[in-house]
């Protein structure tokens, strides 16, 4: 955890794929008219599996003139879940998490080569008692010879979160009293293009999560640095919000209306890369808590 690309801190992630091509007959060449193509990325803890389609259009004189794609997939992460809470990783306790996705590909005709232009990206994570339905949106620029030299990036979802309402408060968990707390966000994302890839290097995120009485405004920013091979090598980020909850107030005893309680809070992040990904190592937070009557400050 010191930060340092050391020897035996790489790790392999291996891609199989195969790929099937068809053909039509156009001033007597073959010309590629559909490519199909399956591939399993795997690491240490994660499979990634995905099956794309590639078509392609020519005119009368066998110029390509357009093209159009659709990948679809999933990925599977194994996590723990500490069923019996006792903090120790047993037998069994390493579950998979699966999130599928499908995504759609706009080209543009670049030097006789098909260059994506945009990729739309739908996804479904379920993950215990969270679901999350997310839509990736990236669009690419390529220099005039068809290089890549730019792209940024917009996501929107929504995240649900079924929790426990013990309405009649007896301890019992009853049928409907699991219900659904709505948390709704964007992120902006900016790239850098290290080894011809396009490589998140910030990104923001506003977010709104309503849980009962309580709603929820932060935004995020996460900076991520790589290098020379385009290696994740570190990330930092931040948070800053504010929590508005309506609680009820009887100043002299009788009956009484419902104020707003608002508290502030600033987040910072320390991060350590696993398995390629940037994983909260540390999390420091300042709140600032304020009513009609009262001003807390602590530190977490």
């Amino acid at each position: 955890m010191d930060g340092v690309v050391d020897a035996d801190e790489m790790v392999v992630q291996t891609t199989t794929f195969e790929t099937f091509n068809s053909y039509q007959i156009l001033l007597g060449q073959a010309m590629l008219s559909v490519s199909r193509s399956e591939s399993a990325t795997r690491t240490p803890l994660t499979q990634t599996t995905t099956t794309s389609v590639t078509s392609y259009q020519y005119n009368a004189r066998g110029q390509l003139i357009g093209a159009g794609g659709t990948a679809t997939g999933s990925t599977t992460t194994v996590v723990w879940n500490d069923a019996d809470q006792d903090g120790v990783m047993e037998p069994g306790e390493r579950v998979p998490q699966t999130t599928t996705f499908n995504t759609t590909n706009a080209y543009r005709i670049m030097a006789g080569q098909a260059m994506v232009s945009e990729a739309r990206t739908s996804s479904l994570s379920a993950n215990g008692n969270v679901r999350t339905e997310t839509l990736n949106i990236t669009q690419y620029r390529y220099s005039a010879d068809g290089v890549l030299i730019g792209a940024t990036g917009t996501s929107t979802g929504t995240t649900i979160t079924t929790v426990w309402n013990d309405a009649d408060l007896d301890g019992v968990m009853d049928a409907g009293e699991r219900v659904g707390q709505t948390t709704t966000f964007t992120t902006q994302s900016e790239y850098r293009i290290l080894q011809g890839q396009a490589m998140v290097v910030r990104s923001d995120t506003h977010s709104v999560a309503v849980a009962g009485a309580a709603t929820t405004v932060t935004d995020t920013r996460m900076n991520y640095q790589y290098n020379a091979l385009g290696v994740l090598i570190g990330a930092t980020g931040s948070t800053q919000g504010t929590t508005t909850t309506l609680v009820k107030n009887e100043p002299d005893g009788g009956s009484g209306g419902l104020v707003s309680q608002t508290s502030t809070f600033t987040t910072s992040n320390v991060y350590r890369i696993s398995q390629g990904q940037a994983v909260v190592l540390r999390s420091t937070t300042h709140t600032v808590a304020a009513d009609s009557l009262t001003r807390l400050l602590t530190n977490a």
